[in-house]
């Protein structure tokens, strides 16, 4: 983009820069929740419906859940924890995060051989992306930012950042 003018507009063109960088200063944070927003909604919803088709954890999981959750399916049914977790907040008091909740723990004991115990469930979201050792990978939040940025970020920036052009005319 090229910006041709004159020096006699000089003062013109500088207000209508204030514009637009008071404009981006206000419409970034805004589009910055809303993504942020609509992330964890597809996150959620990837979740609960079982939206991809991840194995079920292991051989000795899948006999457990049958057992003591009748009925119970998917790779994620019993993710309460995680799923509850999943919020927005403020980073640096200017650009909003989406994903869990740093400072929740888990309501259940969490095995991944090893004693079972009350683990941070951002320990437990980070086993259920990367996998471990005797668990496979399930990048639920990998995914579903890949499917974010593919439909909804683009569709995001077309009607937000019209807005900032305007000020230019």
């Amino acid at each position: 983009m090229a910006l041709y003018f004159r020096i006699s507009n000089l003062e013109a063109y500088f207000r209508k820069l204030d514009k637009i960088v008071f404009e981006v200063i206000k419409i970034v944070p805004k589009i910055n929740k809303i993504a942020s927003l609509e992330y964890v909604e597809m996150l959620r919803e990837a979740i609960v419906s079982q939206k991809y088709d991840f194995s079920p954890l292991s051989p000795a999981y899948r006999d457990w859940k049958d057992a003591n959750y009748p009925g119970a399916y998917g790779f994620a049914h019993l993710a309460g924890d995680l799923l509850n977790s999943l919020r927005i907040y403020r980073k640096d008091g200017f650009s909003w995060v989406a994903g869990v909740n740093p400072v929740k723990i888990s309501k259940g004991r969490k095995s991944w051989g090893r004693s079972k115990r009350r683990i941070p469930v951002v320990e437990y979201a980070a086993y259920f992306e990367g996998g471990t050792v005797n668990q496979p990978e399930r990048p639920i939040f990998g995914t579903t930012l890949y499917f974010f940025m593919t439909t909804k970020w683009e569709t995001l920036l077309q009607t937000h950042v019209p807005t900032i052009y305007k000020h230019w005319k």
